[in-house]
């Protein structure tokens, strides 16, 4: 019985733990360009710049267990954290003008 979604699957799974571990993905050539582009264009959402306005809160939350513990700085989420911090200090000034 494995994690599902919300629930459980029932699978047959071949003994020992390699099976488990997932394939790397290839490196992104440029994260910083891979960040904007998922702000402009997100999967089954607006854009970003179009959910912010002025005086607003925002949360950004990270929960991925699957990240390295010990990545390069800048890593990842410090990365993500300032591109969405860049994006909405722009879109305040430029809607409060």
């Amino acid at each position: 019985m494995i994690w599902h979604g919300e629930g459980f699957r029932l699978e047959r799974l071949p003994l020992g733990p390699d099976h488990l571990r997932p394939e790397p993905l290839p490196p992104l050539a440029d994260p910083d360009q891979a960040i904007r582009d998922a702000s402009t264009t997100p999967r089954d959402s607006q854009p970003l710049r179009t959910l912010l306005f002025p005086g607003m809160r925002l949360t950004i939350a990270f929960d991925d267990i699957s990240l390295p513990s010990s990545m390069r700085a800048p890593d990842v989420r410090q990365r993500v954290i300032e591109a969405v911090l860049d994006l909405a200090r722009t879109q305040a000034l430029t809607t409060s003008c």
